[in-house]
């Protein structure tokens, strides 16, 4: 097991100076309330796990919003949020507060997540990390309570009869990428690959959705997709220039991350608590049978076929807590998305996950090991 002590402790004692920080706008409730500075005060051993009895407590509101991405634009709720809320344990641990939940899937993705959230409509959101990253350094105040490790990168398709062949093709070609999400970081990428730069080719702009039906009535000659999208594409005739699956691309997977807002959390940590508790469960259930994983996405009306592709090997990639591989990723991202300026200000990440202290103690309440 990694000795994570320090780091938990340090994020204990960022989370609670926030709290300290908010003065009246942190937390209060008469039956559960500790003051932010007795939540600071710890053992200082690498081996110290957080206990839900170190976390801050109490919350004002009565229910938390939910938002996730949706490119059926039928509701589809997966992973293990959809194993979380199918299986009950959300709404679970939520009415152990008298707190009830809402889901928001999103046709729009990560980028209408973070409208969502700067206009706090949504409390809690799961996206890529790109788009997080971006978000966050554009004053999108949020914090991450989950992660989910990249599997794959995502993949350039080009229309049905194309004449590319190659990356270098794309010269003077439109092709699609959303931007402020991974699939616009791997398109830049992909380019150097062929000794392209975004200005060799006519950009364009769109949700993944709306690209797949340019792709395949000729409006655009590629596009940077995955998941249902690129499943539309090739039963539509498209063909697979860059397949991102390939070991090749590895280095381009990214993570995936569940946010909260930062004023949501400091007001409400027992709702966050719940929350991260009952993916906790779900993670148990799919330790004890990993196929939990596959077969919700099958009765949430997922179709298997797609993630089948994507997911050949059936990984499970969503780890809750970071792994230092995970972290690692998520700085070079930061790296990278400031050297490209595609961000203005580099996202301090030790603030931003100090609200991984709620997943640990998850873990340590069900009696889970940390994920290596």
């Amino acid at each position: 097991m990694r000795k994570k002590g320090l780091r938990v402790l340090a994020g204990t004692v960022i989370f609670s100076l926030l709290l300290i920080g908010c003065g009246n706008n942190a937390a209060t409730d008469t039956k559960n309330t500790k003051t932010a500075s007795e939540e600071a005060t710890g053992n200082e051993t690498t081996d110290e796990k957080t206990s839900s009895s170190e976390l801050p407590t109490g919350h004002v509101a009565d229910k938390v919003v939910v938002a996730y991405g949706d490119t059926t634009g039928t509701g589809l709720c997966t992973g293990l949020l959809g194993i979380a809320r199918d299986s009950g344990y959300i709404e679970e641990e939520l009415n152990k507060i008298n707190v009830t939940y809402e889901d928001m899937p999103m046709i729009g993705m990560g980028p209408a997540i973070n409208e969502a959230f700067a206009a706090g409509s949504v409390d809690i959101g799961s996206m890529g990390d790109v788009i997080a990253v971006t978000g966050k350094s554009n004053n999108v105040d949020t914090k991450v309570i989950s992660w989910s490790k990249g599997l794959k990168a995502s993949s350039i398709v080009t229309a049905p009869g194309s004449d590319i062949k190659s990356i270098s093709d794309l010269k003077g070609k439109k092709v699609q990428a959303y931007q402020g999400t991974f699939m616009y970081r791997d398109l830049i990428e992909y380019l150097k690959l062929g000794g392209l730069t975004i200005d060799d080719i006519e950009y364009v702009n769109c949700n993944a959705t709306e690209a797949i039906s340019m792709l395949l009535t000729g409006g655009i000659d590629a596009s940077v997709n995955e998941g249902y999208p690129l499943d539309t594409a090739l039963k539509g005739g498209g063909e697979v220039l860059v397949d991102g699956r390939d070991e090749e691309y590895a280095s381009l997977r990214t993570n995936g991350v569940t946010l909260v807002r930062t004023e949501f959390a400091e007001k409400n940590p027992d709702i966050v608590y719940a929350f991260v508790k009952a993916l906790a469960r779900a993670y148990q259930d799919t330790l004890k049978d990993p196929e939990i994983y596959f077969t919700q996405y099958e009765k949430a009306g997922g179709n298997i076929d797609v993630l089948n592709y994507s997911n050949p090997n059936h990984i499970i990639g969503e780890t809750i807590v970071p792994t230092e591989d995970e972290l690692k990723t998520e700085s070079d991202l930061i790296d990278f998305l400031v050297e490209q300026k595609l961000i203005s200000e580099k996202v301090d990440l030790d603030e931003w996950t100090s609200t991984s202290v709620f997943a640990e103690a998850a873990f340590n309440e069900l009696g889970m090991e940390l994920p290596e």
